[in-house]
């Protein structure tokens, strides 16, 4: 299993790692204690999947404020409002 560790780092943090040194000093990877990803690692799968939400969620504030037109609402306090 640890013979894929390198691979897997490429593909979800787009580190360049290998078997001996888990942990890109720039991407980070299954070695570095939670480090993934960043600015810098934009091919990675996690850099895609939080450009993927921060999207969505723009998108949201964008349909919520076509209902709300005449208020200036945060999107947290407009999501409470629809959740009461």
């Amino acid at each position: 299993m640890e013979s894929k560790i390198p691979e897997l780092n490429a593909q979800i943090c787009d580190g360049s790692t290998s078997v001996d040194d888990p942990c890109d000093e720039l991407c980070g990877g299954a070695g570095c204690g939670g480090m993934c990803g960043g600015l810098s690692c934009l091919n990675g799968a996690l850099s895609k999947a939080e450009e993927a939400l921060n999207s969505a969620k723009m998108a949201d504030e964008v349909r919520i404020a076509q209902y709300f037109p005449h208020y200036l609402l945060s999107f947290d306090v407009i999501i409470a409002f629809c959740i009461v």
